[in-house]
C-alpha cells in the first residue's frame, strides 16, 4: 500500500475491510491494476469471455472485491423488494354530546417494521446491506410509535337560554354568560426510534453498525434521558446550554474508544465500533423520550337571530409552551445517528406540522378567530 496512503492503512488497522474493498472496486485505476496484476491472478483464476464488440479479443473480469467490477457506476437493479408491516391494538371510550359535554379518548399500541428504515418517503432506491439476503434489513420502522393516548373534548357551560342556569331573565345577564365553550385536545405518546451507527465498515460500505460493551440494549434504553445542563469555555468565561440525552460518563467513553478524545475505560458502559473484518456489529436503536402536546381552546357564541350567530374563539396551541426534546429533527424520516463528535447531545424539540405546518416554533400559539354564521 505505501505510507502515502494513510486513509487506507487506518481503514487495515480498524478492520474495516467493506471500507478498504470499496476503495478497490470503485477507483479505475485499483480496479485495473488488480485485474492485471499476476499476484491476483495466480490466486483468484480470471474468468474469459468473448468481447462481442471485438471479435478475436477477450475481456478478463474479476470479482474479487465486487460483482461486474466493470459496469457502469450507477447501475440499478429495478425492483420490488421494500416491505413494511404495522399491527396495533385500539381501545376507543366515547361519550356524546349530552348536557353540554362531549368526550372522546383512545390508547393504541403499535409496532411498525420496515426494511426501508432509512429512506425518505420520496426515495425510488434503497441499498441493501447484502444481495444474498433481502429480508436481512427488516427492523423496526423510524416512524415505530409503540403507546399513544389521546384526548378531545367540548364543554358548554350551563348558563343562557335553554340552560339550567339563567334560562331567564334580563336580557343583559343572559346574554353575558351565554354560548361559552371549553375544548381541547391531548396527546401524549412513546418516543420514536433511532439507529446508532459507527461509520465503520467492517462488513462492507453498505453497514455501520456499532457494539456494545458492559452493557444490554435494554440499559442502554433505560439511560435515555433529557439531561439539561451548561458548559462554559475556561477561557472567554462564555456558558452555553447544552442538552444530552445519555448519561455523559457513558458519552465520554463512547468518544474515546472512537478516537475522538479522552481515555477509553474498558470497565464502563460504552459504545463502540465493530473492529473485526467481515463481522458487521449489532444492530441498535434507542427510543426517544415521551412527548405530550396540550392545544386548548375557549369560544364564545353569540346567537343574533335563530340561523345567525357571532363566534369569537381563542386557540391556545401548545398552551403550556412545553419544549418538549427529542433525539431527531421533528420531521426527519432518518432513523440514524452516527457516532461523531457531538454524539449524545441534542438540539430537536417536538413540533406540530398536523396543526400549523412548518411555522409551528415548537412553543405556545395563541389564535384569535371571529366568525360570523348565517
Amino acid at each position: 500500500i505505501g505510507s502515502a496512503d494513510l486513509t487506507t492503512l487506518t481503514s487495515i488497522d480498524r478492520g474495516e475491510a467493506g471500507r478498504v474493498a470499496a476503495s478497490i472496486a470503485q477507483n479505475v485505476t485499483r480496479m485495473n491494476s488488480l485485474i492485471s496484476n499476476p499476484v491476483t491472478a495466480a490466486i483468484v483464476k480470471p474468468i474469459t469471455l468473448a468481447d462481442p464488440n471485438s471479435p478475436g479479443q477477450s475481456i478478463t473480469l474479476s470479482n474479487f472485491f465486487v460483482a461486474n467490477p466493470r459496469s457502469p457506476t450507477n447501475s440499478w437493479l429495478m425492483d420490488n423488494i421494500g416491505v413494511a408491516n404495522y399491527h396495533a391494538l385500539q381501545v376507543e371510550l366515547r361519550r356524546r354530546l349530552s348536557k353540554g359535554l362531549l368526550v372522546q379518548g383512545s390508547y393504541v399500541w403499535s409496532k411498525s417494521m420496515s426494511n426501508t428504515f432509512n429512506q425518505s418517503a420520496a426515495s425510488d432506491g434503497i441499498t441493501p446491506t447484502t444481495f444474498r439476503d433481502l429480508s436481512f434489513n427488516k427492523s423496526i420502522a423510524p416512524r415505530d410509535a409503540r403507546h399513544g393516548f389521546k384526548f378531545d373534548w367540548i364543554y358548554e357551560l350551563p348558563f343562557g337560554p335553554g340552560r339550567r342556569f339563567l334560562d331567564s331573565g334580563p336580557a343583559v345577564i343572559r346574554k353575558t354568560p351565554e354560548g361559552w365553550q371549553f375544548g381541547g385536545v391531548v396527546r401524549i405518546q412513546s418516543g420514536t426510534p433511532t439507529r446508532i451507527l459507527s461509520g465503520r465498515q467492517t462488513f462492507n460500505n453498505r453497514g455501520s453498525r456499532v457494539a456494545l460493551f458492559n452493557m444490554t440494549q435494554k440499559q442502554l434504553q433505560d439511560m435515555v434521558k433529557v439531561r439539561k445542563t451548561s458548559v462554559c469555555n475556561s477561557t472567554t468565561g462564555a456558558c452555553q446550554g447544552v442538552v444530552y440525552w445519555l448519561p455523559k460518563e457513558v458519552i465520554d467513553n463512547t468518544l474515546a474508544a472512537f478516537e475522538l478524545g479522552g481515555t477509553l475505560d474498558p470497565t464502563k458502559p460504552y459504545i463502540g465500533p465493530p473492529t473485526t473484518p467481515g463481522q458487521l456489529g449489532a444492530n441498535i436503536f434507542v427510543y426517544g423520550p415521551w412527548t405530550s402536546r396540550y392545544d386548548l381552546s375557549l369560544m364564545k357564541r353569540i346567537n343574533i337571530t335563530e340561523k345567525t350567530n357571532f363566534e369569537l374563539r381563542t386557540q391556545f396551541l401548545n398552551a403550556f409552551n412545553q419544549s418538549v426534546i427529542t433525539i431527531r429533527a421533528p420531521g426527519n424520516n432518518s432513523d440514524a445517528q452516527t457516532i461523531g463528535s457531538a454524539f449524545g447531545q441534542t438540539r430537536n424539540a417536538f413540533r406540530d406540522f398536523t396543526v400549523s405546518g412548518t411555522n409551528d416554533p415548537g412553543g405556545r400559539l395563541i389564535e384569535f378567530q371571529l366568525r360570523l354564521n348565517f
